[in-house]
């Protein structure tokens, strides 16, 4: 048995420094490819691939690695979308109002009211996209909401101060309360709320149907707005919630495309999604639920 001891322990010994050291020379080989794949990540690269491994831990950072490269591209691909669109849905009603502020100049354009109701709409246009430009990207700067018990009427209050044609009476919605209150940021969620409204009067087919339901039951608190339409197969895609992007269906309709993802952030900031569906009866039904 000494013998057989003394024999093997040497043997294992070396074995195992053998196995070590292949296992850690792997290991090595594998952290230097990581660390090349950031560095170039680092400087803007893209297409980075990692050879696998025999090791599923380690496959598990290796595909990691290349699903951030993935976003990466398709942050950057929205990054030159979202400069394009704003460029062109900012200077669009910028360039109307100096054409005809120079028209004006120039005696082409009579100084008389309907010109200027042409330049107060133009400029109304280009305050409320730089409005909501702004208020998008505050949004994204990580701010934390207030979020309170607020009586469903305040929210309601809320909204329609906000919005000029439930104020004076132009257009009208049908509060429906399911419940006293609602946990929420009341300046977050009327703001949403606002978004969901002017899209269901403008993509609607029906402006006497628009109803807003507010409350809070088993699954959490919602707001759900439904008007009388359809939501279109191209809002399925993921990408259409992306600011300025605007499928098909509306590009002839104008509007700055922040409005859905203005939703979706304040969703976010809740703790909660947004959800768009057709239900029975001709319905367009969109929910915040968080």
């Amino acid at each position: 048995c000494l013998r057989g001891v003394v024999v093997s322990v040497p043997v294992c010994l070396v074995i195992a420094l053998v196995a070590a050291w292949v296992i850690s020379s792997r290991n090595i080989r594998f952290i230097d490819g990581v660390r090349t794949a950031l560095k170039k990540l680092a400087k803007g690269e893209t297409n980075v691939k990692l050879k696998r491994s025999r090791n599923s831990e380690l496959d598990e950072i290796s595909i990691a690695i290349e699903e951030l490269d993935k976003e990466l591209q398709k942050n950057a691909m929205s990054r030159r979308a979202w400069l394009s669109s704003i460029s062109h849905d900012l200077n669009t009603p910028a360039s109307a109002i100096k054409m005809m502020v120079d028209g004006m100049g120039d005696g082409v354009f009579p100084l008389d009211e309907t010109s200027i109701e042409e330049l107060r709409r133009e400029s109304d246009t280009l305050n409320e996209r730089i409005g909501k430009v702004i208020d998008f990207s505050s949004m994204q700067a990580d701010s934390t909401p207030v979020i309170d018990e607020v009586p469903v009427a305040v929210l309601e209050n809320c909204i329609v101060n906000s919005l000029p044609f439930l104020k004076d009476g132009t257009r009208h919605v049908v509060f429906e309360h399911v419940s006293d209150n609602v946990k929420c940021d009341v300046v977050l969620m009327t703001r949403a709320c606002m978004e969901l409204i002017k899209n269901a009067f403008e993509y609607g087919e029906d402006e006497s149907s628009v109803t807003l339901r507010v409350g809070e039951d088993s699954c959490g608190c919602f707001v759900c707005v439904e008007n009388k339409g359809s939501i279109p197969k191209d809002i399925e895609d993921e990408s259409f919630l992306e600011p300025w992007i605007r499928g098909d269906w509306s590009r002839t309709r104008g509007g700055s495309g922040l409005g859905l993802p203005i939703v979706c952030t304040v969703a976010r900031l809740h703790g909660g999604a947004v959800d768009l569906e057709n239900v029975e009866g001709g319905i367009a039904m969109a929910t915040i639920r968080w």
